[in-house]
């Protein structure tokens, strides 16, 4: 599969309803663009273009590089729990409550939501590596770090991790990040992720 393949993948596993009936945040555009110059239109957004023209002052553009996870160096050091062992009694009173609603949190642990795997240094949870979107073969990557835990590395464990696991169940692994976060792009260097192109989106 070419790059501008992938990237038409990763728009359609994006949005629209993916497996487990979450309907992803569409845009009103969105634009892959390999890395040959090829531009890859998303399926999912609209391309009203009366309506964006009549509303251009509130629309905003934002883009951002995307990876797939082919082989995914695994980093040492942190001690993780994935999905596909049995959850801690503990992890369960470990939800960083102030990003995670209870009801989510417990879905996440059961494995409603699919593959993750979770960072935990001293009963506190680090970071975490869970799967925000599924739809067939492909499934996104989602990190999360906890902000006093930043800069050590975790990032990049979970998401190996997860890659690890997530890859028995989807044949294509996506990471995906903002312009601006430069930290998430480190963590793709660090684990060798190959990107694959930008995406551009317009939103109202």
């Amino acid at each position: 599969m070419n790059d501008a393949d992938l990237l038409q993948l990763e728009m359609d596993t994006l949005w629209g309803p993916d497996d487990v009936g979450r309907d992803g945040d569409t845009p009103l555009v969105a634009i892959g663009v390999a890395p040959d110059g090829r531009v890859v239109p998303s399926r999912a957004g609209t391309t009203r273009t009366a309506e964006l023209l009549g509303s251009i002052a509130s629309v905003t553009a934002a883009g951002g590089p995307s990876y797939v996870i082919e082989n995914a160096v695994t980093p040492a050091g942190s001690a993780i729990v994935t999905s596909d062992e049995t959850v801690p009694t503990a992890l369960h009173a470990a939800r960083p409550a102030k990003w995670w609603e209870r009801e989510e949190w417990s879905d996440l642990l059961a494995g409603r939501l699919g593959p993750w795997a979770i960072a935990v240094d001293t009963g506190r949870v680090v970071a975490l590596c869970h799967t925000p979107r599924a739809r067939g073969r492909a499934a996104e990557a989602g990190v999360w770090t906890h902000p006093d835990d930043r800069r050590r590395g975790h990032a990049s464990a979970v998401t190996s991790a997860w890659a690890a696991i997530a890859r028995s169940r989807y044949d294509v692994l996506f990471y995906s990040t903002s312009a601006d976060n430069l930290a998430s792009q480190g963590v793709a260097r660090r684990l060798g992720l190959r990107p694959i192109g930008w995406i551009w989106q317009l939103r109202g």
